[in-house]
């Protein structure tokens, strides 16, 4: 259960509510539901966690700076020193790594 949850976040996939909310009910036994939902009043163990925005800012965002410093920058410095120790910074690998930074300056 546990790496389910490490999979819905790291594929940006918790950061959708209906998501979260089934993850989250499924891991804790808690229902997720809107607030004054006839399910709020029955459930003494409610948590407002459903919203009218169907994504979590704040969710994805996590997890696109913790993919950006955990697997871009790690595999960029690799990239840098693989060309340095191969001595092999052709076109294409100034291309790629141009690339990735170009990409990894977006975030």
């Amino acid at each position: 259960m546990l790496l389910s949850g490490n999979l819905l976040y790291g594929t940006k996939a918790f950061a959708v509510r209906p998501v979260a909310n089934l993850w989250l009910h499924i891991w804790t036994g808690a229902r997720f539901s809107k607030p004054g939902s006839d399910d709020d009043k029955k459930r003494q163990r409610e948590i407002e966690f459903a919203s009218e925005f169907p994504i979590d800012e704040k969710i994805l965002n996590e997890s696109l700076f913790s993919h950006f410093l955990l697997e871009t920058v790690p595999l960029m410095i690799l990239q840098i020193f693989n060309n340095e120790y191969l001595n092999s910074w052709t076109e294409l690998g100034y291309f790629s790594m141009a690339f990735s930074i170009f990409n990894a300056g977006m975030y």
